[in-house]
């Protein structure tokens, strides 16, 4: 079966992070939207869109970027020693590759999460931790995606890692908050930590290999690390503010 992507084969994708168990729950938008401009999301999601616009007008074949900005994780495993590896062109693959998607489908459906979360972690965590989450959580969903298939051949594409560790920094400082979701044929307002449900029993069906060509493990990595620092990095943006507060009234 081919990936849900749409993707071509030879792909091993950090596939559509809203994460359904089919197209009969999808996650719509956030009821209460974020008060300040979301500008870190706006360029991921831009970096995200040119990105692919760039590889597709290339003369060169889109499986040849996939290949080249991909995490392959073989290479790693097989590489002549992982100083080697660390030092070659192949080194900043599990950076590229979040920034990386297999089709318009698959960047399409992460980009549309990205937008309903992404906002108010942003807002709640400040632009630069939140930067800083979006590129740990992409980077270690890579490493746990190696470490559960290190022999694997396929190269490792998608943001979802990355979009997993936001989702998971939602869940932990927002658990009440309304998203209004599509269930069969009504659009209902669900809290956080019901649609956290459907999202946690997906993944417990795809890491059963139910569905192939999906990188469960890297959705799990992604979603650990942004689920354990959200409400330490939130109370450090919460005192950066308290500060600039306190300066601004000229004390100290």
């Amino acid at each position: 079966m081919p990936p849900p992507c749409g993707f071509r084969g030879g792909l091993l994708t950090l596939s559509e992070a809203p994460a359904t168990l089919n197209s009969m729950f999808l996650p719509l938008y956030e009821v209460v939207r974020n008060r300040r401009p979301a500008y870190i999301t706006w360029a991921i999601m831009l970096s995200c869109v040119a990105i692919y616009v760039y590889f597709l007008l290339s003369p060169y074949p889109y499986l040849f970027f996939m290949q080249r900005y991909g995490f392959t994780p073989i290479l790693l495993s097989r590489y002549p020693g992982p100083l080697g590896f660390f030092t070659s062109h192949l080194a900043l693959t599990p950076l590229t590759c979040i920034f990386v998607h297999g089709g318009f489908f698959h960047l399409f459906v992460n980009l549309w999460t990205l937008w309903i979360v992404g906002g108010s972690v942003e807002e709640s965590l400040g632009r630069s931790h939140y930067l800083r989450l979006y590129l740990l959580a992409g980077i270690t969903a890579t490493a746990t995606q190696f470490l559960s298939s290190p022999y694997d051949i396929r190269p490792v594409v998608g943001a979802s890692g990355a979009i997993f560790g936001i989702i998971g920094a939602y869940f932990r400082l927002f658990p009440q908050r309304k998203i209004a979701c599509l269930l069969l044929f009504w659009v209902l307002e669900l809290p956080a930590f019901v649609v956290l449900g459907f999202l946690i029993l997906n993944q417990l069906v795809g890491v059963t290999d139910v569905v192939a060509g999906v990188a469960w493990w890297a959705h799990i990595g992604g979603f650990v690390v942004g689920f354990g620092v959200a409400d330490k990095w939130q109370l450090r943006q919460q005192e950066r503010v308290m500060k600039r507060v306190m300066r601004s009234f000229g004390t100290r």
